[in-house]
């Protein structure tokens, strides 16, 4: 599976995810052109993080078979996530040390700024969005990086997938009970979806949005044990997955079905080896991650110093980031992933 397009896919739904927050950054509703097409079914940020945890469902059950033993799986999965994640939390409070209106001695005494650090790094929920005196005239006030909210979700989910190595070694019982625990899931999401006696703290994962990108992920995952990119019969049952998801849209009956269909059609799009597309990583790096991670501090910082419309962010912005990620895949991920050696 190393000549795909899932890397290239990668980098469309990081920067779709650009896109709906150039609208919200700047003040406007995120009606973006995806919003506006689908009668606000769906826009792009949300295309853009529903994509990543299928592809990451799909990608991480191979790698559960592929690792050695637990520890290589944790290794792997942590020294992924966590050496960029770290990085720019803490270039976030530095970031915030410029622009606050406080002195450098009154910020870093600032309870807000260590709670920042924290409880982000140590990924406790609710995370910290915010450090006071920060982007207080932006049009979305104060927050620095909102796109981490996702990456704790990310994180349960690797760490649930870890029970597979119980059964790794009988795949065909370990693709019956995935196949099984998403059908129930599915199932309970609407039974119970937005029900008044389901209740779970604020300061815990919500859960819609848990089940939500549950079904996601590990729709990923079974389609993985599946096999289903391998499939014959790959191309037609691709475009019948692109027809539906069409007429569900169209229909308006896509809130839940899109748990269905958006797995199908973004694995086996992904699972395609498109001449000039596929391998994309193998020829520049693997940018998405900290195109992901940053985007929202360069737009956020950008709206601060020149105010910019939805448009003029979007298209500053995109080019921007695209260096950021650069500079943090080759800075810090790609070294980090090389200390993968030094772990037996």
């Amino acid at each position: 599976m190393h000549k795909n397009n899932f890397d290239f896919l990668r980098l469309v739904f990081a920067t779709l995810v650009l896109i709906t927050h150039s609208y919200a950054l700047s003040g406007y509703a995120e009606n973006d052109f995806l919003a506006r097409l689908t009668s606000g079914q769906l826009n792009c940020s949300s295309l853009g993080v529903k994509g990543f945890f299928v592809i990451s469902g799909f990608l991480i059950f191979q790698s559960v078979l592929r690792s050695k033993n637990l520890g290589d799986y944790f290794i792997k999965r942590i020294l992924r996530i966590y050496p960029a994640y770290i990085v720019v939390t803490i270039i976030a409070i530095l970031l915030g040390a410029v622009i606050s209106h406080l002195s450098p001695s009154l910020y870093f005494r600032d309870h807000s700024v260590w709670s920042y650090l924290g409880n982000n790094l140590a990924m406790f929920l609710p995370l910290h969005y915010q450090i006071d005196n920060v982007f207080s005239t932006n049009p979305y006030k104060y927050a620095i990086n909102g796109s981490i909210w996702t990456i704790p979700y990310e994180f349960l989910f690797y760490i649930i997938l870890a029970f597979a190595f119980i059964l790794r070694k009988n795949k065909r019982l370990l693709t019956i009970l995935l196949l099984l625990g998403y059908v129930i899931l599915f199932l309970l999401t609407i039974r119970y979806e937005n029900h008044p006696d389901l209740y779970i703290p604020k300061d815990t994962f919500e859960v819609h949005l848990l089940a939500h990108f549950a079904l996601l992920f590990f729709g990923g995952a079974a389609l993985a044990a599946v096999n289903i990119h391998k499939l014959k019969l790959k191309t037609p049952l691709f475009i019948l997955s692109c027809l539906l998801c069409i007429v569900f849209l169209i229909t308006k009956t896509f809130y839940f079905t899109q748990f269905l269909i958006l797995p199908l059609v973004i694995v086996f799009a992904g699972s395609y080896s498109t001449k000039g597309i596929c391998g994309v990583n193998k020829k520049m790096g693997d940018f998405s991650y900290g195109i992901y991670l940053y985007g929202f501090i360069v737009q956020q910082t950008l709206m601060y110093y020149f105010k910019f419309n939805h448009l003029q962010l979007m298209f500053v912005s995109i080019p921007v980031t695209f260096i950021f990620g650069a500079l943090s895949w080759f800075i810090v991920e790609k070294r980090a992933l090389e200390l993968k050696k030094y772990f037996p």
